[in-house]
């Protein structure tokens, strides 16, 4: 989210949780309507949404545009009447910080198989940083994978890890939840 922390340090962390619920719940939304997605709460403001590639524009601009339509519910109105919150710059000056606004960086695969996930992470927050210095709330989306002219890995190629390569079965590599 660009702005939020603003938002937090005006209202306090009980709100700034309120919001991030409202933001979760608008992308849990949008989750159940796409077979086979992911939702993840990434960590303070972010999250990490897996789904079908050819989805991704349309399901960002619906959650961008959600969460446009019902920010103003949890600004005081005399904030909203403002422009945003009023508050002092670096310089001691007047300034006004727009509502939060939710902003998308999202990574697509445009490879055969299965991506190299590092690859994908590195890319979805590279595009989430462009994403929160632009000017507007557009979504930025990377394309990840082999260039055109390479062609793409086939299953037939890919090589099991051995043995050794593999994390221990042991109950200390399971999260803790599930020990």
């Amino acid at each position: 989210m660009r702005r939020f922390r603003a938002f937090n340090d005006r209202y306090g962390f009980l709100r700034g949780d309120k919001l991030l619920a409202h933001v979760a719940a608008v992308l849990r939304t949008l989750s159940y309507e796409e077979p086979g997605s992911f939702l993840a709460h990434y960590g303070a403001d972010d999250f990490g949404f897996l789904m079908s590639p050819e989805r991704v524009p349309d399901v960002l601009n619906r959650a961008i545009q959600g969460i446009r339509s019902t920010i103003g519910n949890f600004y005081d109105p005399d904030d909203l009447e403002a422009g945003g919150l009023v508050g002092r710059d670096a310089r001691g000056g007047a300034s006004i910080v727009a509502p939060a606004a939710l902003v998308g960086g999202a990574a697509v695969w445009s490879g055969a198989g299965a991506p190299p996930l590092h690859d994908v992470v590195r890319a979805a927050e590279a595009a989430l940083r462009a994403a929160r210095h632009g000017e507007a709330s557009q979504p930025v989306i990377r394309v990840v994978g082999p260039p055109p002219e390479t062609a793409p890995i086939s299953v037939s190629t890919l090589v099991a890890p051995k043995p050794e390569e593999l994390p221990p079965k042991t109950q200390t590599s399971l999260p803790k939840p599930f020990r």
